[in-house]
């Protein structure tokens, strides 16, 4: 099983799919979710963890592959949604990752929902570099344009 293929199972079980975070993981003040995986003789894990401060909307993280207990790939990603927007991020996250869709490790270039009043629209433009090299912005608008929220992403190979 390799690193890429971990990453979109961990993810489909993570945050965008509304699991549970473990509190203080691994730091203080921290929420995350920890996968491991093994196939044959090679052990991966995973670590996604973030941090939000309770009077605040912004929010930063750290996701880390390891491969034996070495660090091989990282990404690092912060910003701002408004919580009327999370669950649509949340939507847009799952439709790239159940299609095992890699665009720096958010969603697709775009994802709309046209259900809601207003509708929204999530963009990613990411640099389509791959998963050993990447880095983008993605946001939320709605129908008339307003912005939600955004999100800076960067990572890759460390190997």
């Amino acid at each position: 099983m390799g690193a890429e293929r971990s990453f979109f199972e961990a993810m489909s079980r993570g945050w965008a799919s509304g699991a549970p975070a473990r509190k203080e993981f691994p730091f203080p003040g921290a929420k995350g979710y920890e996968f491991n995986f093994t196939h044959g003789d090679t052990k991966l894990q995973l670590l996604d963890y973030y941090f939000v401060h309770e009077l605040s909307r912004t929010s930063f993280g750290t996701k880390i592959i390891f491969h034996f207990g070495q660090p091989i790939w990282m990404m690092q990603y912060g910003g701002w949604y408004d919580k009327k927007a999370i669950p649509f991020v949340k939507a847009a996250l799952m439709d790239a990752y159940s299609r095992g869709i890699f665009r720096g490790g958010r969603g697709q270039a775009s994802f709309y929902n046209n259900e809601s009043y207003p509708s929204l629209l999530y963009t990613n433009l990411g640099d389509p570099l791959g998963f050993d090299n990447f880095k983008g912005r993605e946001f939320v608008t709605d129908g008339f344009g307003k912005l939600l929220g955004e999100h800076n992403y960067f990572g890759g190979l460390l190997i």
